[in-house]
């Protein structure tokens, strides 16, 4: 999509165009030899995308995490209910939370995640 953007401007701009400097970049995020440790089937979401989530963009919340960063919440949300406390618990172990912070974290994203399932 970026690419793209450059591309138009360069040709309605009438601008030079110059090889790309980050062409081969890694993302970090998506670079991680823990990509194998996918948390649930039915989600697009990692471990190391907590990780770095919390490490990098300051999530704070079970909530950021799956309805803001990954959007999981919106694919399946009764699949995210189920990792809620793999997730809090992970993140507790970044932001250095207690158990107390986890199961508050997991509660209040049920309550959220709630308002989202259909039966």
């Amino acid at each position: 999509m970026g690419e793209d953007l450059v591309d138009q401007l360069i040709a309605r701009g009438d601008l030079p165009s110059v090889p790309c400097q980050t062409y081969d970049l890694p993302i970090p995020a998506t670079q991680s030899e823990s990509r194998n440790d996918l948390l649930h089937p039915d989600l697009p979401i990692f471990r190391e995308d907590i990780r770095h989530a919390v490490n990098n963009t300051m999530a704070r919340t079970v909530e950021d995490i799956l309805s803001r960063r990954t959007r999981c919440l919106y694919l399946d949300a009764r699949a995210c209910v189920a990792i809620a406390p793999e997730v809090a618990k992970e993140m507790a172990v970044h932001l250095r939370k207690k158990k107390a912070w986890v199961d508050e974290q997991t509660h209040s994203f049920r309550k959220l995640a709630a308002r989202h399932l259909c039966d």
